[in-house]
């Protein structure tokens, strides 16, 4: 998956405050307090709440987006609790019952909903869009016996709203005394998704669709229709398996309308961000220690080095050598259309680097750095792996190739067989 820009400020900020240390005290009061909240705010993903009426099939809008099948039944649909999708590595589901949590591998809606009602369901997905969107997909609402307390759910620090109404059916009293107490400046990021679509087979239903359409006019900033059951049996494993049936289905006009509702709520904090780092990219890098070098001389003997004789720092040296000799060797596949030994490779090399310095390589300079850069190097490879596409194959090449560069300049040389060796070594790139 290819970082949004959003990541890649969020990442140049962490790595500012990182490298600068304790110098970093030294800075503006007011820019540091900047600098930590606007990265602290990067990190949120933006949630996007799912809501409905019973009949409007908002469930089968969650399964669509989600890409999997949550419920065996429209009973258990009806009965389930709010479910809040997130990203994860592996699929999981967590029945949440107060400060207890019970666990399932895998899309277990069923299981977690067998016994006792949990409060919440929890469903970490391995899909790309959970990186950057929190889906909560609520309840029904089907009356105001209840309105408070579906408002607070409905609100609680939401950023996007996909109301589900039945296209084939007029606003009802419940939409719309639910729809009058939200806010306004939510309702500007609010879609009107009107499922049942594919039942507008007559001059009588679309015309009761336009008269719908025109009562609401200004509560939603889009409305768009959507034939659930196509879009669900067009998206697999959170990957579209049909693009035409899903196009023509409302679902891509959906997930169009989300991104770009989302983008225009970042567009705020991303500005912000952008003069932050500007700001900082005038700032020198202050209290960095300079590693001293040792003369290049000639070994004093020519018998190879043993093994066990190698210093720590002489066998990291080696571990990334071969580590990006197997990289480049693994991008050759690429060509073939087979993206896994490269990302086998490069998760095996950041492994092995983590593990090396795990209390066995002391850096000389920006330790912290580099185990930060080590640590979020294997998030945004995770994050990738998912995709296998060229892009992000090509990607994963040049973050382990700028890991391991970084790496070299930042372990000192103990003798001048090290010296050599990194000078050596920094020939060796894991990128075409």
């Amino acid at each position: 998956m290819k970082l949004s820009e959003k990541q890649k400020l969020r990442k140049r900020l962490n790595s500012f405050c990182s490298m600068m240390g304790k110098s970093l005290d030294k800075l503006d009061a007011d820019l540091v307090t900047r600098l930590q909240d606007t990265v602290e705010r990067l990190g949120h993903p933006t949630k996007v709440v799912v809501a409905g009426l019973s009949g409007a099939n908002h469930r089968g809008v969650g399964e669509f987006i989600t890409g999997e099948q949550l419920f065996s039944s429209t009973e258990e649909a009806m009965s389930c609790p709010a479910i809040e999708v997130r990203y994860g590595k592996t699929a999981q589901t967590d029945a949440v019952f107060g400060d207890i949590e019970k666990s399932y591998p895998g899309v277990a809606v069923s299981l977690a909903l067998a016994g006792k009602k949990p409060d919440t369901i929890r469903l970490q997905l391995p899909h790309a869009i959970f990186a950057e969107i929190d889906f909560t997909i609520l309840p029904a609402y089907d009356g105001d016996d209840n309105r408070a307390g579906y408002l607070v759910k409905l609100l609680d620090n939401t950023e996007v709203i996909i109301w589900c109404s039945d296209a084939t059916s007029s606003w009802i009293p419940q939409e719309r005394r639910l729809w009058f107490t939200v806010p306004d400046t939510l309702k500007e990021r609010s879609i009107l998704a009107l499922t049942n679509a594919e039942r507008l087979t007559t001059d009588a239903s679309n015309e009761a669709l336009a008269k719908k359409l025109e009562f609401v006019t200004g509560e939603f900033k889009i409305s768009t229709k959507i034939a659930v059951d196509e879009a669900k049996s067009a998206v697999q494993g959170g990957k579209v398996a049909n693009p035409e049936r899903f196009s023509g289905s409302g679902g891509q006009a959906i997930l169009n309308d989300v991104m770009s509702l989302v983008q225009a709520g970042q567009q705020g904090l991303i500005e912000e961000a952008r003069v932050l780092r500007a700001e900082i990219d005038i700032i020198p890098i202050g209290e960095v220690e300079v590693v001293p070098v040792a003369p290049l001389t000639a070994p004093t003997s020519t018998a190879p080095a043993q093994t066990e004789a190698a210093t720590p720092r002489a066998r990291t040296l080696n571990l990334l050598v071969e580590g990006n000799k197997r990289c480049k060797a693994a991008l050759a596949s690429c060509d073939t259309g087979n993206f896994e030994p490269l990302f086998e490779q490069v998760e095996r090399l950041l492994t092995e680097l983590k593990t090396a310095f795990d209390g066995t390589v002391e850096l000389a300079r920006d330790g912290d750095l580099m185990a930060a850069q080590l640590a979020e190097g294997s998030e945004v490879i995770g994050l990738l792996a998912y995709e296998k596409d060229e892009s992000a194959a090509l990607q994963a090449a040049e973050i382990i190739k700028q890991i391991t560069m970084d790496t070299w300049m930042r372990l000192p040389p103990e003798n001048a067989d090290d010296t050599r060796n990194i000078l050596d070594s920094a020939k060796v790139s894991a990128s075409r």
